[in-house]
């Protein structure tokens, strides 16, 4: 697996540049070299068909659950001094680490523990993963979206961490208070830990298969000192080169640039059964990052793909928490299914759309491209809506971008189709390369009488 941190982020948003853009043109004769996905529904469906087998039909979860604790237990406090066979004679967190091999648990006592690095080498097996787990769970979250019920614990009580692993096979870590971030390996399961006002990330995950977030609770309620929108908590989590992502039964609250960022290369993932309250700029940021070509490199496919978002609650409570437009933007992704879903209170709830920028130029000199899998395809269907709410579909260059909508509840709805945008930024590297396919708007599909869309003038 590639290793490596992703460099820094132009996080220039498309609405900015919705405004102005025209009606429907002409396709380009010769289309790009690119690859075709498989057929849509095929996809999603073999998707769904996996997902439901690990969690449910109501609450698909793509990536298989961990096998339970079967090996010896040990424990760890902030003072250890013990070997950490006992409870009353704990260890250093760091000295249990280890020591630890597949099927072992360590209880780690309440206290601050800083950050920490889990030791290279220290791995389990998905049958006996090797499990972090705080004294008292930071979190309980029980029931099933819209009536998820959490109840967090007393500060004394929390076991607070900051915890890094690199390369790491089955791993478990239940009921942390702090961050968490996991670059390489397979087989994370992350449950019941509470992120409150970290700055950056939550938690972040790079170039990893097969993870579980889920019963754990985000929450940041502060802007950065001095701005008025830019929230202290970049991301709940944010997901880059990802492959088996489940995210299912969190409650995301407060403020966030994104509660869930999907930055690049992002394929088979499940986001089902959560709460997204308020979120600051968006819930969902589905396909960050755009393609790349950049003088002297070979191009860069980053667009994500196998989507399935189901059966959550997205809900606008508090307007001094959002300060963006859109509940949901889908962007550089394609095979995308957002289904079951209740939105509540956003007055724009879906974006569909391309960058105005491309997300790499300012520190690897990138222009916008197309290479390798394009974004193509977006179902919608039965969605509920309580409130007036606009749905707003712009062409992403992609000839045959296809959207497909049916089952829509509620509303009242209004819908809008819109051309590609115009790139409005100045550095030389804002531009095309090559030109699009194609600047129209997406094909738009109505299976029933639920959504009525008008061109944008």
């Amino acid at each position: 697996m590639a290793k490596g941190r992703a460099g820094s982020l132009l996080l220039t948003m498309a609405l900015v540049v919705l405004a102005g853009c025209e009606r429907t043109s002409q396709k380009v004769e010769q289309p790009l070299p690119v690859t075709r996905p498989a057929h849509a529904p095929a996809a999603l469906a073999s998707l769904r068909a996996t997902a439901s087998a690990n969690g449910s039909a109501a609450c698909p979860v793509v990536a298989p659950a961990l096998g339970p604790h079967r090996g010896a237990l040990y424990y760890a406090a902030p003072d250890g001094r013990g070997g950490g066979l006992l409870a009353n004679q704990p260890g250093r967190l760091q000295t249990v680490l280890e020591q630890l091999v597949p099927g072992d648990m360590v209880v780690v006592q309440a206290g601050d523990y800083g950050s920490i690095q889990w030791p290279a080498g220290v791995d389990g097996r998905p049958e006996a993963p090797i499990t972090l787990r705080a004294e008292h769970l930071a979190v309980n979250i029980a029931g099933e979206p819209p009536d998820l019920v959490v109840q967090t614990i007393e500060p004394a009580a929390r076991t607070r961490l900051s915890l890094t692993l690199h390369d790491v096979e089955a791993v478990r870590i239940e009921g942390i208070y702090g961050r968490i971030e996991v670059e390489g390996g397979n087989n994370i399961e992350l449950r019941a830990n509470h992120h409150f006002e970290n700055p950056g990330q939550n938690v972040q995950l790079f170039d990893i298969d097969a993870v579980n977030v889920h019963h754990s609770l985000f929450e940041n309620y502060r802007l950065k000192p001095g701005s008025e929108e830019d929230w202290v908590t970049d991301y709940g989590i944010a997901a880059y080169v990802q492959t088996r992502l489940g995210v299912h039964h969190n409650v995301f609250s407060g403020g966030f640039n994104h509660a869930i960022s999907l930055k690049e290369r992002s394929h088979d993932i499940t986001v089902s059964c959560n709460r997204f309250t308020n979120c600051g700029r968006h819930c969902l940021e589905l396909g960050q990052q755009t393609d790349g070509r950049a003088s002297g490199k070979a191009p860069v496919d980053r667009t994500s793909a196998r989507l399935l978002v189901q059966n959550n609650l997205i809900e606008k409570t508090d307007a001094k928490l959002v300060n963006g437009d859109f509940a949901v933007m889908v962007m550089n992704i394609n095979d995308v299914e957002l289904s079951r879903n209740r939105f509540v209170g956003f007055d724009y709830a879906l974006l569909v759309a391309s960058y105005d920028a491309p997300s790499n130029c300012s520190d690897l000199g990138e222009t916008m491209s197309q290479i390798g899998t394009l974004p193509k395809y977006v179902r919608l269907t039965d969605n509920s809506f309580e409130g007036e709410a606009e749905l707003r579909f712009t062409g992403r260059g992609v000839a045959g971008d296809l959207i497909e909508v049916d089952g829509l509840t509620g509303g009242p709805l209004s819908c809008e189709l819109r051309t590609l945008p115009r790139i409005s930024c100045d550095a030389a590297c804002c531009r095309w390369d090559p030109s699009p396919a194609t600047a129209a708007a997406p094909t738009l599909k109505v299976r029933d009488r639920s959504l009525s869309c008008q061109a944008a003038s």
